[in-house]
């Protein structure tokens, strides 16, 4: 009995595969890019993006699959392990790619002083594979408009606490001058860290004159 624990525990280990959330980044080489202009590098990082988040929707659906059939396997009904996925895919060995160009990119366009954003948007998450909870009072700037304006500053407001709770430098997305840049990079990175589910409940105006909402879910957090 004690030999075929030890057979199932070893089996279960080789075979999950692993949660994006704990790949490593592979080395790309910034030559890569050395020839490309901000506008280039921006078409760049669009396309890792996109691509990047398709396989990580993937791999975490892999990864979440093979965890739950081995509880089961290891729980209830031990064959259940042979039907595991059998380790990383190939698209594990693209995602750490793709986060190794994102780190090419993101040096390329510090050289060559692109704009914020870009460089921003070329710095890859570092996910630590765990979750927190949140709970948050977002708040607007005090100065009254109209609803839509007021609700839209306290739900920013909101995202920003979000971000911090999963440890993102939000300096990042404040210290930028561009409302318009500043309210992309807030929704792009919130979009990457934001565990999706979360509720947004509006209490409208409150006494002191300032727009309340309250916002509830949870957050991927960062290494």
């Amino acid at each position: 009995m004690k030999k075929i624990t030890i057979v199932l525990l070893a089996l279960s280990l080789m075979s999950c595969a692993s949660s994006p959330d704990k790949m490593q980044t592979a080395y790309v080489s910034p030559l890569a890019y050395k020839n490309h202009d901000c506008d280039q590098l921006a078409e760049e990082v669009s396309r890792v993006s996109r691509r990047e988040n398709d396989l990580y929707k993937s791999l975490k659906s892999e990864s979440d699959a093979d965890n739950a059939q081995m509880a089961v396997g290891l729980v209830l009904f031990w064959p259940a392990l042979f039907l595991l996925e059998g380790g990383d895919s190939p698209l594990a060995g693209e995602y750490s790619r793709l986060k190794g160009e994102r780190v090419a990119i993101e040096e390329v366009a510090v050289k060559k002083k692109c704009s914020a954003e870009i460089i921003l948007d070329a710095q890859a998450m570092q996910f630590s594979g765990s979750k927190a909870t949140f709970s948050i009072k977002g708040w607007d700037d005090g100065v009254k408009t109209d609803s839509a304006t007021d609700r839209n500053e306290a739900l920013e407001n909101a995202k920003l606490q979000a971000l911090e709770k999963a440890g993102y430098n939000t300096s990042h997305i404040t210290g930028v001058d561009d409302a318009e840049t500043k309210q992309r990079l807030l929704e792009k990175k919130s979009s990457q860290i934001l565990v999706s589910g979360y509720k947004i409940n509006d209490k409208g105006y409150q006494k002191n004159g300032s727009y309340l909402v309250t916002f509830i879910g949870k957050v991927n957090k960062l290494r």
